[in-house]
């Protein structure tokens, strides 16, 4: 397999796994009675919740050079390149 290809499978395998555990655990809690660890349950299921829809930018960031080189440019991180003249590029 190619390596793009190879790349654009792990970004879908990532974003899936993310979304398919906080939609377990959101499951999981709906059928569970109310007991004293309900509250730490609950907060596992909302930070998975933010992670299901964060970890996907970090996903395309991190995978994805065109996103990447296209988020620089958006915010003026890319390096400043300037163009050095010499003498010799005047006279000729």
């Amino acid at each position: 397999m190619v390596s793009y290809k190879k790349k654009i499978l792990l970004q879908a395998i990532l974003v899936c796994f993310f979304t398919f555990i906080s939609t377990t655990i959101w499951a999981i809690l709906g059928f569970l009675p109310n007991n004293s660890w309900m509250p730490i349950l609950m907060h596992i299921g909302d930070f998975s919740w933010f992670m299901m829809h964060s970890m996907p930018a970090v996903i395309y960031l991190t995978f994805n050079e065109t996103i990447r080189s296209k988020v620089v440019l958006i915010f003026g991180l890319a390096k400043k390149k300037f163009k050095v003249y010499s003498a010799e590029n005047f006279l000729t």
